[in-house]
């Protein structure tokens, strides 16, 4: 299934993932890729779609 969901930092990203279910989803959507700002503290992660 693809899962899209919102990842709030200091601002808001949304991102799809592909996952079995919602727990893994928002496990791969916390993981970033390429650069890291280390001041942007993941404040929440929230399932808004599936596809």
């Amino acid at each position: 299934m693809k899962f899209t969901v919102r990842k709030i930092f200091q601002y808001t990203e949304e991102v799809e993932v592909e996952a079995d279910n919602s727990t893994q989803a928002k496990k791969l959507a916390e993981s970033t890729d390429g650069e890291v700002n280390h001041d942007d503290t993941l404040i929440d992660c929230e399932i808004i779609g599936v596809e």
